[in-house]
């Protein structure tokens, strides 16, 4: 089912929501925003800082038949700081590197122009989003739960034999965005989002819809089509709380990324892999895996063939 919001006596009332983590039943939540609060929010999300000029860059790079590696590398070299993160990355027991590399240069050419694009994509958001906050949102936490669906939907992907792999990790690491630009530029709403998660025990997505009228996933959309994040990563942010009926739009949104991704959140949610915010514990159901090639045995699997690689993705979180 999908969530339909309407206006009645200058309050908004949530209806008919059916979300994995929830009872089957549809519950009732009201919203005590008018209609001009939606929209200064929305305003808000829309002026949200851009991506870095060197993360733009390299993206146009990569898109660009006629890149070299030496144009690339040209272009990383610039800033030294995103350079020797990078190299720490490459060098870093994520990847296992026999021999140690020195140069970015070396690095694309052993890890693929698409590899290094999606770390300085990493890196980079997370340079965005730094900064401390009120502890009532666990940020590294945050960042660790995206890293870890990050890592599951990359392996997920190679199971599915999906051609682009990193657009997975990339997807996996990005899904939640939205909630972590809640946390930093509109944290009064994180705060009672979070509180009403409590109150209520309903899950966070349903908590942001009846704070705010919106949710995680329509901020993390907005903010994947301000830095032109391409369509497929897009589409997994902004659907992945979505079975396959309803997720509207763009013919991706049909995309099997997708299901990557919101099989691995939820797979992360139940192991407990880092911080959503979330207090309802959700199940790992025969529906999240529908359309994907293998069965519920292999979903077991994942947990143990994921959480070594996980632990060695969690650099990611230590170069920011």
């Amino acid at each position: 089912m999908k969530t339909v919001i309407w206006y009645r006596s200058n309050k908004y009332t949530c209806s008919s929501v059916n979300l994995i983590g929830l009872p089957s039943n549809s519950i009732q939540l009201e919203i005590y925003m008018s209609a001009k609060q939606i929209e200064e929010i929305i305003s808000k999300v829309k002026k949200l800082p851009t991506l870095p000029m060197v993360a733009n860059k390299v993206n146009n790079l990569i898109q660009d038949p006629t890149c070299t590696a030496i144009k690339l590398a040209e272009v990383i070299d610039k800033d030294q700081s995103l350079t020797t993160r990078v190299l720490r990355l490459v060098n870093s027991a994520f990847y296992s590197l026999s021999a140690e590399v020195t140069n970015v240069r070396h690095a694309i050419a052993l890890l693929g122009f698409k590899t290094i694009s999606q770390m300085v994509l990493s890196i980079c958001v997370f340079d965005v989003f730094k900064g401390k906050y009120a502890d009532d949102f666990d940020r590294k936490g945050f960042w660790l739960h995206s890293v870890g669906c990050a890592v599951l939907s990359k392996i997920i992907a190679e199971k599915c034999n999906y051609t682009t792999e990193d657009d997975c990790f990339t997807a996996g690491l990005l899904h939640d965005i939205g909630k972590v630009v809640l946390d930093q530029y509109l944290h009064d709403e994180m705060l009672a989002v979070l509180q009403k998660t409590r109150e209520r025990d309903i899950s966070f997505v349903v908590a942001e819809q009846a704070v705010m009228g919106l949710d995680h996933t329509d901020i993390g959309g907005q903010v994947m089509n301000n830095w032109n994040i391409p369509l497929p990563v897009t589409v997994a942010v902004k659907h992945h709380h979505q079975k396959v009926d309803e997720r509207n739009g763009s013919e991706f949104a049909q995309d099997l990324i997708v299901d990557i991704v919101r099989l691995s959140d939820v797979i992360c949610k139940q192991e407990h892999v880092g911080y959503t915010g979330d207090t309802v514990e959700v199940k790992v159901t025969e529906d999240l895996w529908e359309r994907l090639p293998f069965d519920g045995k292999y979903v077991e699997e994942l947990v143990g063939m994921s959480s070594e690689e996980i632990e060695k993705a969690a650099i990611l979180i230590d170069l920011t």
